[in-house]
C-alpha cells in the first residue's frame, strides 16, 4: 500500500539434485548441484494511509502478502478484538498510533505499518427546551465540560453568545426574540459530527437606565433627571434607590436627584413577571474658583518674537484628578497645548484662551494679547544687477496699509550715500548684502531686512577642458559660449589673434590669455596647455641594504602624468609593475620604464643596490696563548679568539661577548680565562662575535670550545689505622700533573710532612713517629693539564 515496501530476502535452498538422484559421476567424481532459489518476501497493508476515527470506532485491518500469511502478526496488541496473527483483524484504538503487520521468518522479516488518528469525542447534553426572563443568563448545556478531548463546536445563531465556539458559552438575551439554538460538535479529524437544537423562549421584560454608565455632574449645577426605560410599560412599578437628594418620588420610570457627592443610583421592580435592576454612577466634580490668566512678563503692546508666559493661580492636583487643559486660541505657543501655564513667542494678537474641564465641569479663561506687526519694506528695483562702480539709486517704502517705521542700514565699506534714509545710493565692485534694522513707528520694536545687489560681469566664454597634448597636437581654446557683439583676445606662446576659433600648437607646457569685452569692461582668464611628454624620469633605491630584506623602489615623473611603470630587476628575468615597488634585495641594477597613458612616448630611469650581506660573513676561530689552533682547553687555561673572513675595507666595528672572563671586549680578537677547577669551570667556552659596519649593518656568528674535565679531591679526614681505607692524606685527580708540591702543619705551625710526588701520601707520622689525633694544615701548587692551581685548607686526624 505504501510506496516503499518493506523487504527482506527469504532463501530456499532446493537441494542438491545430483545427490537425490544418485548423480555421482564415476568419471568425474564431481557432484553436481542446483543453483539456490532466492524468493523475495513482501506485504501490503490495503487500508488508506492514514486511518480517522473516533474514540470507540472499531476498525477491520487488510493486507496482502506473497508469503501465504507465513509467520504474519500485528502489534502492538492494544486494542484488537480478533487475534493478532488474524490476516484481517478488527482493531478499537484507544490512542493514535501506528500499526505494524509483519510476515517471514525472524532473519527474513518483511513489514508494513498504517497510521490511526483518533480522536476523542466529547458531546455534551443540552438542556431542554426552556423560558427565561429577558435580560437573565442561560448556559445551554446542562453541565460545564472542562475537557473537550479533540473536538470543535459551533453554535448558532452566535450573535446572542459570548463566544459561539465555546461549548460552555452563556447567552444573554437583550431583546425579547425567542431563539433556537444548534450546536455542532465535530472531531479534529473531521470523522465524527453530531448535531443537537434547543429552543429558548423568552419572557418580554427589560428595565434600563436612559444614560451612561457614568454620568458628570458639577458642583452646583441643575438638579439631575435619571430616567427609566421599562418594557413593558407599567406606570410606578419600579423603584429607585437611595432616597439621598430625591427630590421626586421614588416611584415611577423618573427621579429627580441632587448631590453633593459621589453615588450610584439604582431602579428595580418586577416587568413582564421578571426582577429587573440597573443602576447608573452619578460622579460629582469641580474646578478651582481662579483659574484667570496673568502675564509675564506684564507688556502691552508686545514686539513680535517677545517671549512671555501666561500662568493663572495654582491648585491642590489632589482635589481635582479629572482636570484637563488645553489652550485652543494660541498664536506662537511653544510649549504642550495640554500644560495649565503655557509659554509663548508673540506672533500675533489674539484673544488667547484655554479650556479647563474637570468631570462634567468646564470653564474657558481667556486674555487679550497685542502684538505689533513688523513693517514690510519694498524695495525699488527689487533685484538689481549692476556692473562694478555703476551707482543704483535705491528706494524703500513701506507696503500699503501695514505699519511703517524707520530704517537703519549696514554699510561697513562705505557704499551707501546715507545709512538711515530710504533712498540712498550705493555703489559698489562687488555683490553685496546689507543687513537692514527697521523700527516700528512709535515702539522700540525692531525687524530684520536685507537688501542685494548683484554685480554682473560680462559672461566668459567656455574655455577647453582637454588640456592635455602630445608634442606636435592642436588645440582649440575658446569650445562655445561666446556672446555676439563681444570681442575677445587670445595672447600667449608668441599667439595675439582675436579670433576666438584660432587653434594652438604649443611646443611646450603654456599658459595663454583670454581676454573678453563685454557690457562692464574687460574680463580675462588663463589657460595652461600641458605637453604629455615633457617629462623627466628618475628612480631611488636604498643604494645599500644590509642582507635578506625587502627594499622599496620609487619611480619619481617630473609632472604628474597618468601612465604605466614597468621595472625590470637585476638579471633582466623579472618585471614588476608601479611607481612605487617592494621586492627582496638582489644586488645589481633596477631599471624602469614609464609610459603615458595618451602614447606620447616613454622615459627610462635606474637606479643601483648594492648588498653588503654579501660581503659580510664573519668567522672566528680559537687559538692558544701562544696561536696554535686548539678544540679543547681545560679549567685555568687562557685561550684567544681571533676573528676571520672580514674584509677591513668595510671599516668593521668587532663586538664580544660569552660565559668566561672578560664576558664582553671588541677589537679583532679577545683574550679570555678559563676558570680554575675550584671555580666551577664551565663545560665549553661559547661566545659570540658581533660584527657591525658604517652601512648600519651587522652580523653575528655564535661559537663553542670544549672545556676538558680537570678534577681533583682532597679528603677532609684521615683514620691511618692501617685498615686500608683513608690511612694517607694525599692528592686525588684526574687529568695531568705536574709542578706538584704538597706541604702539611700541624696547629703550632710546624711542618710535619712534604712531598713533590703527587702519588705520595702522608700517613700521620713524622720522623716514624705517629702524631696526635688532631686538625692539620695544608697548601699545595701543581699544573692540572697545563692549568696552574694553589689549594690550601685543613683536615682531620682521627685515630
Amino acid at each position: 500500500m505504501n510506496n516503499g515496501l518493506l523487504t527482506l530476502a527469504l532463501c530456499f535452498f532446493t537441494g542438491i539434485s545430483s545427490l537425490l538422484a544418485g548423480g555421482l559421476n564415476p568419471e568425474s567424481g564431481v557432484v553436481s548441484v542446483d543453483p539456490p532459489t532466492i524468493m523475495m518476501g513482501q506485504v501490503e497493508i490495503l487500508n488508506p494511509d492514514t486511518i480517522y476515527l473516533c474514540l470507540g470506532d472499531t476498525v477491520e485491518l487488510m493486507q496482502t502478502n506473497n508469503l501465504n500469511d507465513a509467520g504474519l502478526i500485528w502489534s502492538p496488541g492494544e486494542g484488537f478484538i480478533d487475534a493478532l496473527t488474524d490476516p484481517s483483524p478488527r482493531v478499537v484504538p484507544v490512542n493514535s498510533r501506528y500499526y505494524v503487520v509483519s510476515v517471514g521468518a525472524a532473519d527474513s522479516l518483511a513489514s508494513d505499518s498504517v497510521y490511526i488518528d483518533v480522536d476523542r469525542f466529547v458531546v455534551p447534553e443540552l438542556i431542554n427546551d426552556t423560558l427565561i426572563c429577558q435580560g437573565y443568563p442561560l448556559q445551554l448545556i446542562t453541565n460545564a465540560i472542562d475537557d473537550t478531548g479533540n473536538t470543535v463546536y459551533d453554535w448558532s445563531p452566535g450573535d446572542f453568545l459570548d463566544d459561539s465556539t465555546d461549548v460552555n458559552a452563556i447567552f444573554v438575551s437583550e431583546v425579547g426574540q425567542d431563539t433556537v439554538f444548534t450546536l455542532v460538535s465535530t472531531s479534529e479529524n473531521g470523522v465524527c459530527s453530531d448535531t443537537q437544537m434547543v429552543r429558548v423562549d423568552l419572557i418580554r421584560s427589560s428595565l434600563d437606565i436612559l444614560a451612561e454608565d457614568t454620568i458628570f455632574r458639577c458642583l452646583g449645577d441643575e438638579p439631575l433627571v435619571i430616567e427609566a426605560s421599562v418594557d413593558p410599560f407599567v406606570d410606578n412599578d419600579v423603584t429607585w434607590s437611595p432616597l439621598t437628594g430625591a427630590l421626586s418620588n421614588n416611584q415611577g420610570p423618573s427621579y429627580t436627584v441632587d448631590h453633593d457627592d459621589n453615588l450610584t443610583y439604582y431602579v428595580e421592580g418586577v416587568v413582564g413577571g421578571c426582577f429587573q435592576i440597573d443602576s447608573v454612577y452619578v460622579r460629582i466634580d469641580s474646578l478651582p474658583d481662579d483659574m484667570s490668566l496673568t502675564l509675564d512678563p506684564v507688556k502691552d503692546p508686545f514686539c513680535q518674537g517677545d517671549t512671555f508666559t501666561l500662568r493663572s493661580p495654582t491648585y491642590d492636583v489632589g482635589d481635582y484628578p479629572l482636570i484637563t487643559h488645553e489652550w485652543i486660541v494660541a498664536p506662537g505657543i511653544a510649549s504642550p497645548q495640554d500644560l495649565y501655564n503655557a509659554v509663548f513667542f508673540a506672533s500675533d494678537s489674539a484673544l488667547v484662551q484655554r479650556v479647563n474641564e474637570s468631570g462634567g465641569c468646564g470653564d474657558t479663561s481667556f486674555i487679550q494679547i497685542n502684538v505689533i506687526q513688523p513693517p514690510i519694506l519694498v524695495f525699488n528695483p527689487a533685484d538689481p544687477v549692476v556692473c562694478p562702480g555703476e551707482p543704483l539709486q535705491i528706494t524703500a517704502s513701506f507696503a500699503p496699509g501695514g505699519p511703517t517705521g524707520t530704517l537703519e542700514w549696514e554699510d561697513p565699506m562705505g557704499t551707501l550715500s546715507c545709512d538711515d534714509c530710504l533712498d540712498p545710493i550705493a555703489t559698489v565692485g562687488q555683490t553685496t548684502t546689507y543687513m537692514i534694522t527697521v523700527t516700528a513707528d512709535g515702539s522700540d520694536c525692531t525687524s530684520p531686512a536685507e537688501y542685494s545687489i548683484q554685480v554682473g560681469t560680462d559672461l566668459t566664454p567656455d574655455l577647453t577642458q582637454d588640456r592635455l597634448l602630445c608634442l606636435g597636437e592642436s588645440r582649440r581654446l575658446i569650445v562655445g559660449g561666446t556672446v555676439l557683439g563681444y570681442t575677445y583676445r587670445i595672447t600667449g606662446g608668441g599667439i595675439d589673434t582675436n579670433d576666438p576659433n584660432v587653434e594652438v600648437t604649443p611646443t611646450e607646457t603654456t599658459t595663454y590669455t583670454v581676454e573678453t569685452t563685454g557690457d562692464c569692461g574687460v574680463v580675462s582668464e588663463d589657460i595652461t596647455l600641458e605637453i604629455i611628454n615633457d617629462y623627466t624620469l628618475t628612480a631611488d633605491g636604498p643604494g645599500t641594504v644590509c642582507g635578506d630584506e625587502d627594499i622599496s623602489l620609487t619611480a619619481n615623473l617630473s609632472n604628474n602624468r597618468n601612465g604605466q611603470y614597468v621595472w625590470t630587476l637585476p638579471g633582466g628575468t623579472e618585471t614588476r609593475s608601479g611607481a612605487q615597488i617592494t621586492v627582496p634585495a638582489v644586488s645589481g641594477t633596477y631599471s624602469v620604464v614609464f609610459t603615458d597613458d595618451f602614447g606620447c612616448g616613454s622615459a627610462t630611469a635606474s637606479t643601483d643596490v648594492t648588498v653588503l650581506a654579501d660581503e659580510l660573513n664573519p668567522e672566528f676561530i680559537f687559538t692558544d696563548v701562544d696561536g696554535n689552533p686548539i678544540t679543547e682547553t681545560f679549567p685555568g687555561n687562557r685561550v684567544v679568539m681571533t676573528a676571520q673572513n672580514v674584509d677591513p675595507a668595510l671599516n668593521p666595528d668587532y663586538s664580544w661577548s660569552g660565559n668566561v672572563l672578560p664576558p664582553t671586549g671588541t677589537g679583532e680578537s679577545l683574550e679570555v680565562q678559563v676558570p680554575g677547577i675550584s671555580d666551577n669551570p664551565p663545560t665549553s667556552v661559547a661566545y659570540t662575535l658581533t660584527v657591525s659596519i658604517d652601512a648600519g649593518c651587522e652580523a653575528e656568528v655564535f661559537r663553542t670550545l670544549a672545556v676538558g674535565e680537570s678534577r681533583v679531591v682532597i679528603p677532609e679526614v684521615i683514620t691511618p689505622n692501617g685498615d686500608g681505607t683513608n690511612d694517607n692524606f694525599r692528592l686525588f685527580y684526574g687529568g695531568e700533573i705536574t709542578d706538584y708540591t704538597m706541604t702539611i702543619f700541624n696547629r703550632w705551625g710546624q711542618k710535619v710532612f712534604s712531598s713533590t710526588d703527587v702519588d705520595e701520601g702522608w700517613d700521620g707520622t713524622k720522623n716514624g713517629s705517629p702524631q696526635n689525633a688532631d686538625a692539620y694544615l695544608y697548601i699545595t701548587k701543581f699544573r692540572i693539564n697545563g692549568a696552574e692551581e694553589t689549594l690550601e685548607g685543613q683536615f682531620s686526624l682521627v685515630r
